[in-house]
């Protein structure tokens, strides 16, 4: 957990909730400034101040850990959910490459969907980014 990742999303929920800084920071009981901070990721925010924003609806297990509390998803991964819904079998295979070639991830593509397969590399040929017409 990193104190910048923290404001951010603690600015994600605030924005969520359709509120100012100003506001938010009244629910906080803290100063505007001190919201700044906060978002800002150059200041923790208190125990007491998260228990008083989450009394007005914040998610405090996001805001500290990234997941939602009741499993939902937040707008982005709401975003990413539709758009990859979007994409034929061969293209969303390609996305899951790229982002495991990015994020280090080792976990075989085929493991993702009924069958199996090798790991996949950034040379796998199988993993083409060319859109196929018969799918």
């Amino acid at each position: 957990m990193t104190l910048q990742a923290v404001g951010q999303r603690l600015r994600a929920e605030r924005v969520r909730l359709g509120v100012d800084q100003t506001e938010f920071a009244k629910w906080g009981g803290v100063s505007k400034n001190s919201q700044g901070s906060y978002e800002a990721g150059r200041t923790p925010p208190t125990v007491e101040y998260l228990l008083w924003v989450g009394e007005h609806g914040v998610d405090i297990g996001y805001v500290l850990t990234g997941e939602r509390a009741n499993g939902s998803l937040g707008a982005e991964e709401r975003l990413f959910q539709d758009m990859l819904g979007k994409l034929s079998a061969r293209e969303r295979e390609a996305v899951m490459t790229m982002l495991m070639i990015l994020t280090g991830n080792t976990v075989p593509v085929g493991d993702l969907k009924a069958g199996g397969g090798a790991l996949a590399t950034l040379h796998d040929p199988a993993t083409s980014f060319r859109h196929q017409s018969n799918e």
